[in-house]
């Protein structure tokens, strides 16, 4: 199966981009670099733990079959 973007969904997807940056600009622009790493670092963090709870469910339920 293949899928194409129309001419319309890309002018769609061009106009959200600004206002896409913007947002991260207004939630994110109040942190320094230092704080704005430590998030990235906590956020990795976090993804990484709910990755193997995730494989922890899978591995529990092949058992359990």
């Amino acid at each position: 199966m293949f899928c194409r973007i129309t001419k319309d969904g890309l002018a769609l997807l061009d106009g959200l981009d600004r206002p896409i940056r913007d947002s991260e600009e207004n939630a994110l622009g109040g942190l320094s670099l230092k704080q704005l790493t430590q998030l990235v670092s906590l956020l990795d963090r976090a993804r990484n733990g709910l990755h193997a709870a995730l494989a922890r469910r899978a591995d529990n339920n092949q058992e359990a079959t």
